[in-house]
């Protein structure tokens, strides 16, 4: 395989392939369809033991136009737009990620602490990154994490995890992320 040119990626992370039969990626690929993204419909499931503990998508409601392409937007930039113009509820990456700490039980306040973070992390215009990452670090130092810690994500429907992801799957401690073969010819967006 081509070495591929993400435009974000941890210096200490890789991202792994495997095909679309994959019994996780077919997963992953069924929860894209739950995606409502105009452009880019995604699914994530988060995987330990080789049995899946979360699943997530970037469920939104369908629009027939996407805002952010429309105002000309890089990849990466803008996903205020996301959750304003289309309800979106973070990406299927930090959504998985939700949902699997979801289903441990967190009480109900830490959950809102995590939903709020995430809001911030891809919904606020002028998010300092650096103060984030701490905030999510700090937030993950406050819950049981051992349900997830190694945990391994699949995710379809696009061809790199941009930066945010990438925080919330470091701070859970999520160990590898796999991408399908063919993700960058089916997903990359000209």
């Amino acid at each position: 395989m081509e070495k591929i040119k993400y435009p974000y990626i941890p210096d200490d992370r890789v991202i792994k392939y495997v095909d679309k039969e994959n019994e996780f990626m077919k997963e992953a690929s069924e929860m894209m369809k739950k995606g409502g993204c105009f452009i880019q419909k995604t699914g994530a499931v988060i995987v330990l033991e080789n049995k899946i503990i979360g699943k997530g998508s970037n469920a939104s409601k369908t629009l027939d136009y996407c805002p952010r392409r429309k105002k000309g937007s890089k990849t990466g930039e803008d996903y205020y737009l996301c959750k304003e113009m289309c309800g979106q509820f973070g990406h299927a990456e930090s959504n998985a990620i939700y949902n699997t700490v979801k289903s441990f039980g967190i009480d109900k306040e830490k959950l809102e602490e995590l939903e709020n973070l995430i809001n911030i992390a891809y919904y606020s215009k002028n998010t300092n990154l650096e103060e984030l990452e701490i905030k999510i670090k700090n937030f993950v130092k406050t819950i049981n994490i051992e349900k997830i810690k190694g945990a391994d994500l699949y995710l379809d429907g696009h061809w790199w995890c941009c930066k945010i992801c990438w925080m919330f799957m470091n701070a859970f401690y999520i160990k590898d992320v796999y991408l399908r073969n063919d993700s960058f010819e089916k997903y990359f967006i000209h």
